[in-house]
């Protein structure tokens, strides 16, 4: 596990503040990765929000950094005169409910007080129609068709509404900051179809095509591969995609045993692409893991976060070995065709007869801030409502581990 070092850095605004925590360059890997902060937009707002950036250069990962606060600082800022408050059963015009999006199981919404102890993955009241809501009109350029939307599920650090909410708090799936709205609503579409395909093989325990890294055109994951290598550990790349035709590439790390594992996704225009990008996903989860092990060591972990806790569970007690869905299966061809872009990713998803819906929250002429919902696209954590998670692998002819798994992601 990589070491880490702690300064205290100022990158090109005040969004970020200090310690900004810093892979250490003397061990040469080829990717660097830099962690921070970033305050609240709000007044008197304590809220704390962590970002990381990576790249192949310490300005690379800081400025990646920085782009991260950016998107989160930005996401708290709620334009007040475009947000429509009103019960859904009143508006004119299409509406994209809440449970589309969730995808809660009865189940789930029926032993919700029991899960409610449990505010990481914390099971909101069921829906209520007739119940007054925040709403906010998607694009209509960018999406499917123009609808509105649910704010609270738009913004960060929404007014939660309290525990009778149907709605949990926003999360960063399906944000993304780009040149111009267009570039960012790919980066959250992608998000968004990386995320379905991965939640489909966590708790399906697929077991998917291996791609061999040195077939990928990228100099990054040679490098990486090597770097890792030569400390004892190595790589996996699986192929994630499923019946959406966008790369998606899992990278997983561990010690030469199997144990003590590490993992990133991401998707892209190409497999090269996503390759490069799931590697710099896993060289950040490597350094958080880092970071958690060098606290447990020094002061134990009862001051981690409960994401922070379950991810560290997942790195000290996971065996690869024992898990076939980690490992992969046999190699699959990963053609890097470079034909993508955001019009095309729309497509496929009409084609499953999934809608995208995108709301542009901040524009100037720098940068762009869009919130993209798929309503059917399934995220990370665990919801266990029909769709999806239950009929892509029987459509594909994939089997199955046995009946859905239930342990949460790790992160």
């Amino acid at each position: 596990m990589r070491k880490m070092r702690t300064f205290e850095v100022r990158v090109g605004s005040s969004l970020l503040y200090g310690p900004v925590v810093i892979s250490d360059p003397l061990l040469a890997c080829p990717l660097t990765v830099a962690a921070g902060r970033v305050r609240a937009a709000k007044d008197g707002d304590e809220s704390t929000y962590f970002v990381s950036g990576w790249g192949t250069t310490v300005e690379q990962a800081l400025q990646g950094c920085l782009y991260e606060a950016d998107e989160t600082y930005f996401a708290q800022v709620i334009p007040e005169r475009r947000i429509h408050r009103s019960c859904a059963d009143a508006i004119h015009g299409r509406v994209v409910e809440p449970p589309g999006i969730l995808l809660f199981s009865e189940e789930q919404y029926g032993r919700r007080e029991v899960g409610k102890r449990k505010p990481r993955n914390m099971v909101p009241a069921r829906w209520d129609r007739s119940a007054p809501e925040d709403w906010i009109l998607s694009d209509d350029k960018l999406s499917t068709g123009q609808a509105w939307v649910p704010a609270r599920l738009c913004f960060l650090g929404y007014d939660p509404g309290g525990k009778k909410s149907s709605l949990p708090a926003a999360d960063s799936n399906g944000l993304a900051l780009g040149i111009n709205p267009e570039d960012a609503a790919m980066s959250a579409l992608l998000e968004l179809i990386e995320r379905d395909a991965t939640s489909i093989w966590w708790y399906n325990r697929l077991i998917l095509p291996r791609i061999d890294p040195k077939s990928m055109a990228s100099d990054t994951v040679t490098l990486y591969e090597d770097w890792l290598r030569h400390r004892g550990r190595e790589l996996r790349l699986l192929r994630l995609t499923l019946d959406l035709a966008v790369p998606i590439v899992a990278a997983i790390s561990s010690d030469s045993s199997g144990r003590c594992p590490a993992m990133g996704f991401a998707a892209g225009a190409s497999w090269s692409a996503a390759a490069t990008r799931a590697l710099g996903e896993l060289a950040q989860c490597e350094a958080n893991l880092a970071l958690l092990s060098q606290q447990a060591q020094q002061q134990g972990t009862t001051r981690f976060t409960p994401g922070a806790r379950q991810l560290y569970r997942w790195h000290q007690e996971t065996d690869l070995g024992l898990c076939p869905y980690l490992q992969g299966g046999n190699s699959g061809l990963a053609a890097d065709k470079s034909t993508l872009d955001y019009a095309s990713c729309v497509k496929l998803c009409q084609e499953r007869n999934l809608g995208v819906f995108a709301v542009i929250l901040m524009q100037d002429e720098q940068r762009s801030l869009v919130r993209i919902f798929a309503p059917g696209l399934r995220s990370t954590k665990p919801r266990f409502g029909p769709g999806r998670l239950y009929s892509v692998p029987g459509v594909l002819g994939l089997t199955p581990a046995g009946s859905i798994c239930r342990d949460p992601f790790p992160f």
